[in-house]
């Protein structure tokens, strides 16, 4: 078993049944998993702002793919197609994250907006999350086992829960 890491940004997939794609520190970022129960594939990116269009000349883009939710939902669903046809039916997608971190007074409210926009740039895919974790103000750690498309959820290390 082989566990895929990734950082703010990054993207990965897997149609290795063995292993387990995941990504830590997901405050105000969002962390977005697809799932395709007939090809046994699973893809997660570590989004970290909403829009990219005053970014466009930015090297983190062509870094980190992920980084931007208008960029990043386009990136996962096309490294998701090395696996086969995509058919929308057929994805499971899961978000977390988008928590309120270190804004009491809600003022820039970037994990929101982070929200609002990775669910913009998925209905334009006519797409929709099956289930999320969102919002608060706590940092998850998640990860998919890309055998069972099962998604888990810990919070600080300590509590554990199967999304």
């Amino acid at each position: 078993m082989a566990t895929q890491f990734i950082g703010i940004g990054g993207i990965a997939t897997s149609n290795n049944p063995y292993d387990i794609i995941k990504t830590m520190a997901l405050g105000s970022c969002i962390g977005l998993v697809i799932y395709i129960p007939t090809y046994q594939a699973a893809g997660m990116a570590h989004i970290a702002l909403p829009d990219s269009t005053n970014h466009q000349h930015n090297e983190r883009i062509k870094k980190h793919p992920g980084y931007f939710a208008d960029l990043a939902v386009r990136a996962l669903l096309k490294e998701m197609m090395q696996y086969g046809p995509l058919r929308p039916s057929e994805l499971k997608i899961k978000l977390v994250g988008g928590a309120n971190m270190m804004d009491e007074s809600g003022v820039f409210n970037i994990g929101k907006q982070n929200l609002l926009a990775v669910r913009k740039h998925l209905w334009k895919h006519k797409l929709g999350a099956i289930k999320e974790d969102v919002g608060g103000d706590i940092s998850r750690t998640l990860w998919v086992e890309v055998g069972t498309g099962k998604s888990f959820i810990s919070f600080g290390g300590k509590t554990t829960k199967e999304l």
